[in-house]
């Protein structure tokens, strides 16, 4: 006997999300793309419940954690990034954190490629908040984020 999803009756609404995005780190991929996953699960019980939907006003923050200027054009490897650090923290990132984040990621479908380059993102955040002004943000975010990460292109191009 199978019973059907209730949720609360309530008017439908904006559920407001402030999501700050380095387009550099493996950990705003994983956000993000659980994010997405998050929403559509949420969009696909209240389509079940019949209940009125709620939208999702999502607002991009673009963050860089290292200055601009930081990197040369054609950018740092990663492993190199992760060197300079110093021995002890390189082998935590490359060896623990970073295979970690990986696995994570390749639960939500992310296929990580440790070759990738770190760049500067002036550029792709830029376009990221002109995407957003045409309400298109989430879905530029989480192509240039795939783009990056997994097809190792530069995001700023």
């Amino acid at each position: 006997h199978s019973q059907s999803l209730r949720l609360p009756a309530m008017a439908a609404s904006a559920i407001a999300v402030t999501v700050v995005l380095d387009f550099m780190c493996p950990w705003s991929y994983i956000g993000l793309k659980s994010l997405d996953v998050a929403m559509a699960r949420w969009k696909q019980r209240q389509q079940q419940a019949a209940a009125p939907g709620s939208q999702f006003r999502i607002e991009f923050v673009p963050f860089e954690f290292d200055p601009p200027g930081t990197y040369p054009p054609e950018g740092t490897d990663w492993t190199e990034y992760c060197r300079g650090y110093g021995p002890a923290k390189a082998r935590f990132l490359l060896e623990q954190k970073l295979p970690a984040a990986f696995a994570l990621g390749h639960k939500l479908g992310i296929e990580f490629k440790l070759e990738r380059r770190i760049v500067g993102t002036e550029a792709v955040n830029a376009a990221l908040l002109a995407a957003q002004e045409k309400s298109r943000g989430m879905a530029f975010a989480l192509r240039m984020l795939r783009e990056h990460f997994e097809l190792l292109h530069d995001p700023n191009e």
